[in-house]
C-alpha cells in the first residue's frame, strides 16, 4: 500500500492541478490514518507520528488550493506543487520505514501484565514532585537575583545565551518527570487520584507561566491516556487485577479526547497570547486571527514553512549538509565552553526568514520534511525512511517501556515539527528516567492467562475470561512461590 501511495504522490509532479492534488491529499490522509489506527495496538509511537503528521501538514495546502487560506508571493505553482509532493512522499516513506523495516516483533499488544506495589509508586511520584519544586524554586530565586522575573520575562530570554540559561535548562529537564508521575497516578483507583493531581495542576500552571509552551499539558494528557489503557489491561497495582477491558465511559473519554485535544491546541495559543499581552478579552477579531494563524503557518499549517524553505534554499542560503543531525554529537558541550558550536536549525531558519528574529533568539521549526530539505535538498526527503526505521524500533516488554510511552507527548510532536536535537535529548532523558523508576518500582511480570495474548484474552466471552482469570491467579501464586524459592 505504501508503494501505491508513493506512486500517487509522484504523479502529482506531472499533473499540477489543484483538484488533483486535493484528491491526492485526501487519499493519503484516509489511507495513512487507517494504517495508523491499525498500528496503534502494535506500534503506538509510529501511529501517533502518522496522525500528528497528517493533522499538522495537510490542512494548510488543501485550504490554500481551495482558496480558504490567502496565499503569498511565494505560494505560486512552482513551489506549491513540489512542496505538496514532498509532504506526501515524506509520509509514504515514513510508513514504509516504520512498517517494512521493523526489526523487532515486541509489539505493544504482546506485552505481559505487571504487578506493582503502592509504596514504590508513591515514592516515584513524590520524587518527581520534589525535583520539580526544587528546580522551580531555584529558577525563580536564581533569576530574581539577576533582576529577571521569570513570570514576565520575554519568551526569547530563555533561548539567548547568558549566565541564566542553565537555570532554564535544568528546570526544563526536571519537569520531564511530570508526565511519568501522572502515568503512575493514573494507575491508581480514581478515588485516590485527586489528592495527587492537585500538585500536578500547580506545576502545570507554573511551567506555563515560565516557559509559555503547551508541551507540559499535552504530555500530561498523553500520560494519563496511556495510564487509563494500562490500568485496564496491563498493570496490577496492589491486589487489584486488571479488568481486561475498557468501560463504556472510558471509551467515550478516549474518543472525545482527540477533538478536545485539537480544540485545546488552538485555545492554548489564544490563552498564551492573552497572557503575554495581559489582555484576556475574547473578541471576534482575535479569535479569527488565532484560528487563521493556526491553519497558515501554525499548528495545522507547518507546510507553510516547507514552502518558505524551498524559496530560501539554496537560492539565498546554502544547504546545511547534515548540520541538524551531526550537531547531536556536540549537544552535551555547553556553548560557554564552545562559542562556535553549530547552531540549532530552527534558529538558523528563523534568521534566514528575518535577521531580526535571529538577533532576538527566536526559533522557528521548518517541519520534519523542511528540515531534511534545508540540509540535503529535495532528495533529503529520503531521510523519512530512516525516521520511520527509528520509530519502528519501539519495543514493549518491560514496565519502563510503558513509562517511556507515557512521556512521549513531550518530545514526539516536536520531532514532527522539525526539531531534532532538543526532542531527541528529551527522549533520551525520558528513557533514562523510565529505567530509573523501574529500578525503584521493581515490577513483577505476571504469567499469561492460559498462554493467550492480551487482546485475545480481552475479547474472550465473559465466562471464559473468568476461568482464565482463575487460572492466571493460580499461576501467579505458583510464580510467587517459585520466586521466593
Amino acid at each position: 500500500m505504501e508503494l501505491i501511495l508513493l506512486t500517487f504522490a509522484v504523479f502529482g509532479l506531472v499533473v499540477r492541478f489543484p483538484a488533483v492534488h486535493i484528491v491526492l491529499f485526501l487519499i493519503h490522509a484516509l489511507v495513512a490514518l487507517h494504517m495508523a489506527w491499525r498500528l496503534v495496538p502494535r506500534q503506538p509511537l509510529s501511529a501517533a507520528f502518522i496522525g500528528a503528521y497528517v493533522v499538522m501538514y495537510f490542512p494548510d495546502p488543501v485550504g490554500l488550493m481551495l482558496g480558504w487560506i490567502p496565499g503569498g508571493a511565494e505560494d505560486g505553482p512552482s513551489i506549491l506543487y513540489p512542496s505538496n509532493v514532498l509532504l506526501m512522499v515524506g509520509l509514504d516513506l515514513f510508513i514504509l520505514g516504520a512498517r517494512r523495516m521493523r526489526i523487532t516483533r515486541r509489539d505493544a499488544n504482546r506485552m505481559p501484565q505487571f504487578q506493582i506495589s503502592h509504596f514504590p509508586v508513591d515514592a516515584c511520584i513524590v520524587l518527581c514532585f520534589t525535583i520539580c519544586a526544587v528546580t522551580g524554586t531555584v529558577l525563580t530565586l536564581g533569576l530574581a537575583a539577576l533582576n529577571i522575573d521569570v513570570f514576565t520575562a520575554a519568551k526569547t530570554v530563555m533561548t539567548l545565551d547568558g549566565g541564566y540559561s542553565s537555570y532554564y535548562l535544568a528546570a526544563n529537564y526536571a519537569f520531564l518527570g511530570l508526565p511519568l508521575a501522572v502515568f503512575l497516578i493514573g494507575l491508581k483507583r480514581p478515588a485516590l487520584q485527586p489528592v495527587y493531581l492537585v500538585p500536578v495542576a500547580f506545576f502545570l500552571v507554573f511551567h506555563f507561566m515560565v516557559f509559555r509552551v503547551r508541551s507540559s499539558f499535552v504530555s500530561v494528557a498523553v500520560a494519563y491516556f496511556v495510564a487509563v489503557v494500562a490500568r485496564a489491561h496491563l498493570v496490577r497495582l496492589g491486589a487489584r487485577m486488571p479488568r481486561g477491558r475498557l468501560g463504556a465511559h472510558i471509551k467515550l473519554f478516549l474518543v472525545a479526547s482527540v477533538p478536545l485535544l485539537l480544540f485545546f491546541v488552538v485555545g492554548f495559543k489564544y490563552a498564551r497570547h492573552s497572557y503575554m499581552i495581559q489582555d484576556y478579552r475574547i473578541t471576534e477579531e482575535r479569535v479569527e486571527e488565532t484560528v487563521g494563524t493556526a491553519f497558515a503557518g501554525g499548528d495545522f499549517g507547518y507546510a507553510y514553512y516547507l514552502r518558505r524553505a524551498i524559496a530560501l534554499y539554496p537560492q539565498r542560503e546554502p544547504y546545511l549538509l547534515g548540520q541538524s543531525y551531526y550537531r547531536l554529537l556536540f549537544a552535551p558541550v555547553p556553548r560557554a565552553l564552545w562559542p562556535g558550536k553549530p547552531e540549532d536549525t530552527q534558529r538558523l531558519f528563523a534568521r534566514a526568514l528575518d535577521p531580526k528574529l535571529g538577533r532576538r533568539g527566536t526559533t522557528i521549526p521548518p517541519g520534519i520534511v523542511g528540515d531534511l530539505y534545508i540540509n540535503f535538498g529535495s532528495f533529503g526527503v529520503l531521510g523519512m525512511v530512516l525516521w520511520g526505521f527509528f520509530f519502528g524500533m519501539e519495543r514493549y516488554r518491560r514496565f519502563s517501556d510503558l513509562l517511556f510511552l507515557a512521556g512521549a507527548g513531550w518530545w514526539l510532536v516536536h520531532v514532527v515539527r522539525g526539531a531534532v536535537t532538543v526532542p531527541l535529548m528529551f527522549a533520551l532523558a525520558m528513557w533514562l528516567a523510565a529505567l530509573f523508576f523501574q529500578k525503584i518500582i521493581r515490577p513483577i511480570t505476571l504469567p499469561p492467562a492460559l498462554g493467550l495474548t492480551l487482546p485475545e484474552f480481552a475479547h474472550r466471552p465473559r465466562e471464559s475470561r473468568a476461568q482464565g482469570s482463575a487460572a492466571s491467579t493460580a499461576q501467579v501464586a505458583l510464580g510467587d512461590r517459585w520466586r521466593r524459592g
